[in-house]
């Protein structure tokens, strides 16, 4: 004869789990291929040409690198809000 294995009850709340929570250091990732949207909608709307935009917003681009970076680097232990 099986034996019946006894079923879990579930618990009387919900496990509560937190929003997404970004950080600084997804915004800087986020930022890069943003940075280059800019550069094609600037060229485009602006007529600059394309080595200029380029350069601008590569500029823009390595400054959101050098602070997520050097200046606030990431540290060990975990997510930090």
């Amino acid at each position: 004869m099986p034996s019946k294995r006894p079923q879990r009850q579930p618990d009387a709340q919900p496990a509560s789990r937190p929003g997404p929570s970004f950080t600084r250091y997804d915004l800087v990732l986020t930022f890069i291929p943003v940075a280059l949207v800019l550069t094609v909608a600037s060229a485009y709307l602006f007529g600059l040409p394309r080595r200029v935009a380029l350069l601008g917003w590569a500029a823009v681009g390595v400054l959101a690198l050098v602070d997520a970076l050097f200046l606030h680097p990431p540290t060990t232990g975990g997510r930090v809000n």
